[in-house]
């Protein structure tokens, strides 16, 4: 039985295609959940996951559950041979968050919006194509649906 994606997957996806929007903002493409690791010859990526979601329900019945779900964005950007790694990063992490800040209604799915933690983790991978990783830690609030995962209407 084929069934919708719950409003969780869907506001990944949202965000997916805010941040592959003409231009997209890495070479690569953007994934989400991707689990292996990024190919040699793809110069800048990004993937989405899904971290957590946390819910909270009206005091009414069949009121709406305001949720606040956190994902990780992460950008990855190969570096060129003797260019400081935070170079090489940093246009991705500053359009990833131009993109992401303020867009939460636009990416409808009943988010209110989108907020951009005060958290970068950064990471570092040696080797023949160094890479650099710097993720960064949104926190998207919605609203569902009191009896499914369906955005509220």
């Amino acid at each position: 039985m084929a069934t919708d994606p719950t409003v969780f997957v869907r506001i990944g996806a949202a965000m997916a295609a805010l941040l592959q929007a003409d231009p997209p903002i890495a070479e690569g493409r953007v994934w989400r959940g991707r689990q292996s690791p990024i190919a040699q010859q793809t110069p800048s990526a990004v993937v989405i996951r899904i971290e957590k979601s946390a819910g909270q329900r009206a005091d009414v019945a069949d009121g709406p559950i305001d949720w606040a779900t956190d994902y990780q964005i992460e950008l990855y950007a190969r570096v060129a041979s003797g260019e400081p790694p935070e170079d090489t990063v940093d246009p991705l992490l500053r359009e990833a968050f131009a993109r992401l800040s303020g867009a939460g209604p636009a990416l409808g799915l009943a988010v209110e919006d989108i907020l951009l933690d005060p958290r970068i983790a950064w990471d570092y991978a040696e080797g023949s194509t160094p890479q650099v990783v710097a993720t960064l830690s949104v926190r998207v609030i919605h609203r569902t649906k009191a009896n499914g995962l369906d955005p509220w209407t």
